[in-house]
């Protein structure tokens, strides 16, 4: 496998050789990430991000999700897209070291920052 070439187009006969490993590569990918996040969660080794403290955005998300918003209804409300609002849930779950939303809302609720 490569991710680069010096040619600057393929065949079609390369490319279809492509697409059909596509479900090899990925499958690879999944279990080296497995792998690796398993040898980070046995070492207890936690995010750099976990304990700082949340944006005012991550807030606003955290407070509409709390509410029952969807991510659609969060992006609207605030004006941003969709996988902004996917990427600030992703600092707020690694900041509070939570795996799901679920786990962020009640551990934001536990902690205070959310007032229901």
């Amino acid at each position: 496998m490569a991710l680069s070439c010096a040619a600057p187009r393929i065949d079609s006969t390369r490319r279809d050789a492509i697409v059909n490993n596509v479900g090899e590569c990925l499958v690879l990918g999944i279990h080296f990430h497995e792998i690796f996040m398993k040898s980070i969660v046995e070492r207890g080794i936690a995010p750099r991000s976990q304990g700082a403290p949340l944006s005012t955005r991550e807030r606003e998300c955290l407070a509409l999700c709390a509410r029952g918003q969807t991510s659609n209804d969060i992006a609207f409300k605030l004006g941003i897209s969709e996988r902004t609002v996917q990427f600030h849930f992703d600092g707020i779950r690694s900041k509070l070291g939570a795996a799901t939303r679920q786990e962020v809302v009640a551990k934001g609720i536990a902690e205070g920052l959310i007032c229901m």
